[in-house]
């Protein structure tokens, strides 16, 4: 696999690696390569709009595989607690929705029942 500037990115967005902070003097060449079309090092990647990292350790593959799963089961429990609130809300619009249709005829029955 060709580890490009956007596999760096995404292991720094994930909080697979920790990366360094550049020194100025690193941030600005970076930053004078970038702008003249010179490719740099591909394992410095941006965190944030103008704030570069270098990412030197790189986790192995079983850890990688680890903490893959690990986010995925994370995501998949938020995914399921808003599934879960929309459901609820859900169920309480039918109910009040019926309830809203129900209770008029329901006075009218006992209106004409009197």
């Amino acid at each position: 696999m060709k580890k490009t500037k956007a596999y760096y990115e995404a292991l720094l967005d994930l909080g697979f690696v920790k990366g360094e902070k550049l020194t100025k003097s690193e941030e600005e060449q970076h930053r004078a390569n970038m702008r003249n079309g010179i490719e740099g090092d591909a394992n410095i990647a941006e965190v944030s709009s103008g704030v570069y990292r270098r990412v030197n350790d790189e986790p192995d593959m079983e850890t990688f595989i680890r903490m893959y799963m690990l986010k995925s089961l994370y995501f998949s429990r938020a995914i399921r607690s808003c599934l879960v609130f929309f459901v609820v809300i859900a169920v309480i619009g039918i109910a009040i929705g019926l309830l809203a249709y129900i209770v008029p005829i329901l006075l009218e029955w006992l209106r004409l029942s009197l």
